[in-house]
Formats: structure tokens, C-alpha cells, sequence
């Protein structure tokens, strides 16, 4: 399809395949813009820390599509992704989280804890003697 002077984002759009840039950020005044929420904003610190890596071009333009069309910069955009994916992760391996079956076995156990055997009662006699008394 040709150039035409009547509608000329659809006529881009037919030739590239891709909304220009110009008409992404004229589309993002004109419609309800997805909300940004920087992730890193209640860190209070100065930026003095540099992060640097290698990507594939295909991952580099579709972060900086998605970055534009929130209206923020790349590094905001992905520094702030990469934390709450961090914060994520961290909380995940921090946290357990038993069944309920798990649950009543473990109270169970704090309820009614095992007698000490004779190998634990022989290790606490070491602890003493080397450690406490440090003999």
C-alpha cells in the first residue's frame, strides 16, 4: 500500500509493520498510559554503583519499546525491573512455605520434642569440656 496523505500512521504501519516512534509517543499522550512505579525509589542512596552487561539487539529494543511507552528511561526501567525481581527472589528463598500436613507435623514436634540420645548427650559433654571449660 502506497503513502497515503489521508491516514499516514496506517500507511506506515502497513509498510514497516511496527508503529513509529513518533506515533507510539503521540498514542501514549492520548491513551490511558500504564502505570510506573520505580521499585528502587524508597532506597535512599546516591546512584554511584555501575552495572553493565551484553544483550541480544531483539531484547535491547523491546526493553527500550517498554521503557518508552511507560515514559521513563532505560536504565530506570530496567534497574527498577531487576530489583523487584531480586527482592522477589530473595523473599522466595527466605520464606517457607509448609503444607498443611507439613504444618502439623512440625508443630507436633515443637510440641512434643524427642529425648535427647546418647550421642547428643556425649557431644554437649565435649562442648562443656572444650568450650566451656576449656580444658
Amino acid at each position: 500500500m502506497a503513502f497515503s496523505e489521508a491516514d499516514p500512521q496506517r500507511s506506515s504501519v502497513d509498510l514497516y509493520g511496527r508503529l513509529p516512534y513518533i506515533f507510539v509517543i503521540d498514542s501514549m499522550r492520548n491513551s490511558k498510559m500504564q502505570s510506573y512505579r520505580d521499585a528502587t525509589r524508597a532506597v535512599d542512596e546516591p546512584r554511584s554503583a555501575r552495572m553493565e552487561q551484553r544483550t541480544k539487539p531483539h531484547v535491547k529494543a523491546e526493553i527500550q519499546r517498554a521503557a518508552a511507552l511507560l515514559g521513563v528511561d532505560e536504565t530506570a526501567f530496567v534497574t527498577s525491573a531487576a530489583y523487584e525481581r531480586a527482592r522477589s527472589a530473595i523473599d522466595d528463598h527466605e520464606r517457607t512455605a509448609l503444607t498443611n500436613e507439613d504444618r502439623t507435623v512440625f508443630f507436633a514436634a515443637l510440641d512434643t520434642p524427642a529425648q535427647p540420645s546418647e550421642a547428643l548427650r556425649e557431644a554437649v559433654a565435649t562442648h562443656r569440656r572444650l568450650i566451656r571449660d576449656g580444658k
